[in-house]
């Protein structure tokens, strides 16, 4: 009746009476998709529906440092003096989640990068990408700057 009305059901039961077994069956007459959800006591809507969650500063910088001492490993060499001091700023910055400073590194770093001779069709790609996550992770920073409290 349930499926005539084209309306919601909730089944309740004990495990193992084959309450998924009769809707997947159900489901394959019809002819319908079917997504199941397991619920049980600790079943919350943000289970459903999803929700927030604070994220570590840490997981934002993460893939773009590395992707950044990728590229900038491979077109400068990375052990000249200039270059490991830099690189050490940079870690550091990276380290103490120091995001403001860490984006100028990032800023800073581009500009070398885009300078250098092996800064061809190879690269160009991820050179661009770092720009898009350069600019992403900048105006996250100053709105942790001016308030903006957490990242979610």
């Amino acid at each position: 009746m349930s499926v005539q009305m084209n309306e919601s059901m909730l089944l309740v039961g004990e495990t193992g009476t084959g309450k998924t077994t009769i809707v997947q069956e159900l489901a394959k007459v019809c002819g319908k998709k079917l997504h199941v959800f397991n619920m049980n006591q600790n079943t919350d809507s943000a289970d459903l529906l999803g929700g927030f969650k604070s994220v570590d500063l840490k997981y934002l910088l993460t893939p773009i440092y590395r992707l950044f001492l990728e590229v900038f490993r491979a077109l400068l060499n990375g052990e000249a003096p200039n270059n490991a001091k830099f690189l050490g700023l940079m870690q550091q910055c990276f380290e103490q989640n120091q995001v403001k400073e860490f984006v100028q590194c990032l800023k800073h770093g581009l500009k070398s990068i885009k300078r250098a001779k092996g800064c061809d069709a190879e690269f160009r790609p991820k050179v661009t990408l770092l720009e898009g996550q350069t600019a992403d992770l900048d105006k996250r920073a100053k709105k942790l700057v001016s308030g903006g409290g957490f990242i979610f």
